[in-house]
């Protein structure tokens, strides 16, 4: 009604964490907990008001973002893709490196009178559009397309890692600040992470002092 009343823009966005089940099951459900908190984490900073962020359930998360232009949505969406996809995870007990995990995104901006659950399904199509198309993308509801990501066409490093372990661990470390010199802290209940982007360096490991 706030939309269609004062002609702002809408925009949902449906986040899901790529093979997470095939992770879970693998390196066990303590390890896939860290995971979902620190990529709550990341989506949550971003998602902080007037914008809302919520898990949708499961391994999925929405988004809200009102009176934002679809361009400002896309290049906040994309900061929250490449800050996930560029971090390595790393076990408390063994120091083993699982890889990166990595996202998909739908996103989708209200009609005029367009109902939610009808908003809801378009975004939701666009996270399939992704999926299929190599996930690690953001689609747009409006135009059916990707937008292209550094890692688009391969699968997550974290599954190659998964498959080649065979067997669950324990969980993963956590760490009070961001890898790579970052301008921002880490969350509690984040897994420890190496800073590394593909062309840019390592920027080691962070850990508690």
């Amino acid at each position: 009604e706030q939309a269609d009343g004062g002609g702002q823009p809408l925009s949902l966005a449906v986040i899901d964490i790529d093979h997470f089940k095939h992770f879970n099951d693998t390196w066990g459900h303590q390890t896939g907990d860290q995971v979902l908190r620190y990529v709550a984490s990341v989506i949550g900073r971003i998602g902080e008001r007037p914008r809302m962020a919520a898990r949708y359930g499961g391994e999925e998360f929405g988004l809200l973002f009102p009176t934002e232009r679809l361009d400002q949505v896309l290049a906040q969406l994309d900061e929250i893709r490449d800050e996930i996809a560029s971090r390595q995870l790393k076990r408390r007990s063994t120091n083993e490196y699982l890889g990166a995990v990595t996202i998909s995104i739908g996103i989708a901006q209200r009609h005029k009178g367009e109902r939610p659950t009808a908003l809801i399904e378009r975004a939701d199509a666009a996270l399939y559009a992704s999926k299929r198309g190599g996930r690690n993308r953001i689609t747009n509801a409006e135009t059916a397309e990707a937008v292209p990501a550094w890692f688009a066409g391969r699968e997550s490093g974290i599954v190659a890692s998964a498959l080649k372990a065979g067997r669950h661990g324990s969980e993963t470390e956590t760490h009070p600040g961001r890898a790579g010199g970052g301008d921002h802290p880490g969350r509690p209940g984040d897994p420890e992470l190496a800073g590394t982007r593909p062309g840019r360096g390592a920027g080691g490991t962070v850990g508690a002092a």
